[in-house]
């Protein structure tokens, strides 16, 4: 569906007027349309995502949304939440909360904008929902079609992405192996990153108590991406001091561990084309 920016709001009207969640939806799917774009928001290619070179106004502003759209999402995002508890998530249910993760990626990529969206449930809801399919993706007991699994997986990476637009907005850590890195002066940063949630770094462990570095590496490269944006936040309370010589190895230790991974997942799928 082609979105355009004022055609959108009607969405929001009705939804609003009428409380019609399939209006939501709409709106939700239209804004993330229109802004991804805009922002060119890169996981992979470090070089054009520079912190010197990041606007940390790109995202929209607070006074440009609708009222009640944080605290909507922040209302979906807990039915989700329950209806994961319950088992009664379905693949379009999936959809649908993955493009609200996305619809905070665009609103965090304002950098004056994240402390509020810090001060919301958004992490607790959401590594609850990531944690529960996990679990469901590693079990042995759990069988999903390739399509179920495809959408369960691109809420998880969705999320892991949004956890490091809060910790590490300016993308230090993804531009970490750099060679412009070694002029940069965090220190005169504007903006800082979020104060981290309680419930991430449990998140991050439970998962890899699972077998999830086998079954889906890439994720786990990921999760080791959160992981690194934190440290490179220092947001942890025992890197918060260390010597700048210590913190670069620490981080070198992720890059090495996060290609490792990568590596294994690209053998993996060579092996398995012969297999």
């Amino acid at each position: 569906m082609d979105y355009k920016k004022d055609a959108i709001y009607k969405y929001w009207v009705q939804y609003t007027t009428k409380n019609e969640e399939a209006s939501f939806r709409q709106f939700i799917c239209g804004f993330v349309a229109i802004w991804e774009p805009k922002l060119n928001l890169k996981w992979v290619n470090t070089d054009i995502c520079l912190p010197s070179i990041i606007d940390p106004e790109a995202g929209p502003s607070l006074s440009r949304l609708p009222d009640e759209l944080l605290p909507a999402i922040a209302k979906f995002l807990y039915v989700a939440k329950d209806n994961t508890d319950k088992n009664e998530l379905c693949n379009q249910n999936i959809i649908e909360t993955e493009y609200l993760i996305r619809c905070l990626i665009v609103i965090s990529r304002n950098f004056y904008n994240i402390p509020l969206l810090t001060s919301c449930d958004y992490i607790k809801e959401s590594t609850s929902v990531a944690i529960n399919l996990i679990h469901k993706l590693t079990s042995t007991d759990q069988l999903f079609d390739e399509v179920t699994k495809s959408s369960l997986l691109s809420f998880c990476h969705s999320l892991c992405h949004f956890l490091e637009c809060l910790y590490d907005p300016y993308q230090i850590w993804r531009c970490f192996d750099s060679s412009q890195m070694k002029n940069l002066d965090m220190s005169k940063l504007q903006y800082s990153p979020s104060m981290l949630h309680v419930e991430v770094v449990p998140f991050i462990f439970d998962c890899f108590e699972t077998n999830l570095p086998v079954k889906y590496p890439l994720l786990a490269a990921e999760l080791l991406n959160v992981f690194g944006a934190i440290v490179c936040g220092s947001q942890l309370l025992p890197l918060q001091n260390i010597e700048n010589g210590q913190y670069y190895v620490v981080c070198n230790v992720l890059v090495s561990v996060a290609l490792v991974i990568s590596m294994h997942r690209k053998i993996y799928d060579y092996h398995y084309l012969f297999i």
